[in-house]
């Protein structure tokens, strides 16, 4: 499995967390439900871990302590940190989780970009992540609760690109055309976010520890196995797919990655691969 350039530090598992969660992100941690978008078992790990283990992000899993928002960027960072402000001052926030980014890279996935480009969004996902985090700590939250997923290999719009097995790739209509490019460039944002955020004391988590998690699940190329559930690595808003229809995580995946990045942290026991079946329907 690829792994970032620079070795992220481990997220080690925390007594569990009783307030409020903060998040800060992009589509991947919105409420689904709440956005009606994808299907009625459509899940986020927010959701998930609001309904399974009691998780609390406020009176609104998408507004109060979550700040994610669909198509928002590294850029909106900083709008979102601010929007914690508040709650982080009055006690409200215990720790706050970061999984944004996806959306910045996407365009290098699909067309070859010259060096001006790169430059412009290299600055956008490398300037603005060290801005939040140093407006939450200025705020009151300790850098030790703060929890920054790192990027991975796979955009939004081509949910395979992690894969090695190129025949299977053929069967997609949207393959990530410039990998070379799109993979050297994720492992340069890495390595610059680690050199930034890692001396400021911040947990860094290595996104593709999920997809190392995933392969436990195979039964053979693009095909995997939960609960006695078949699913695929394919995109579709019905719960056997891996990803909804829009390239985000669909409810099986958002278990697994919540299970690798968050549940440590949160201190929460990891979701069992039966609940991960039930909530998605597949039960």
């Amino acid at each position: 499995m690829i792994h970032p350039t620079a070795t992220p530090t481990s997220a080690a598992t925390q007594e569990p967390v009783t307030g409020g969660i903060g998040v800060i992100g992009d589509s991947n941690s919105v409420a689904y439900q709440d956005w009606e978008r994808s299907g009625p078992y459509s899940r986020s790990w927010v959701e998930m871990s609001n309904e399974l283990r009691g998780a609390d992000f406020g009176q609104y899993l998408s507004y109060w302590y979550n700040r994610s928002s669909y198509w928002n960027k590294s850029r909106n960072m900083t709008g979102q940190a601010g929007a914690l402000e508040g709650y982080i001052q009055n006690g409200e926030i215990d720790i706050v989780l970061i999984w944004i980014g996806n959306v910045d890279a996407d365009p290098i996935c699909d067309v070859y970009q010259d060096q001006s480009q790169i430059d412009f969004i290299q600055d956008e996902m490398t300037s603005y992540p060290p801005q939040a985090v140093n407006q939450l700590i200025s705020t009151g939250m300790p850098a030790n609760k703060i929890y920054y997923v790192l990027h991975h290999y796979i955009g939004y719009q081509s949910p395979y690109h992690y894969t090695t097995d190129e025949s299977y790739r053929d069967g997609y209509q949207e393959p990530c055309v410039n990998q070379a490019q799109y993979s050297d460039f994720i492992d340069d944002i890495n390595a610059e976010l680690t050199g930034v955020l890692a001396p400021l004391g911040v947990n860094l988590i290595d996104a593709h520890s999920v997809f190392s998690a995933l392969d436990n699940y195979k039964t053979a190329p693009g095909q995997y196995e939960i609960d006695g559930h078949a699913f695929s690595l394919s995109r579709c808003d019905l719960p056997n797919c891996l990803f909804v229809a829009d390239g985000n995580f669909n409810t099986v995946l958002q278990g697994i990655a919540f299970n690798e990045w968050f549940a440590g942290p949160l201190g929460f026991a990891p979701f069992t691969d039966a609940e991960i079946a039930a909530i998605a329907g597949m039960e």
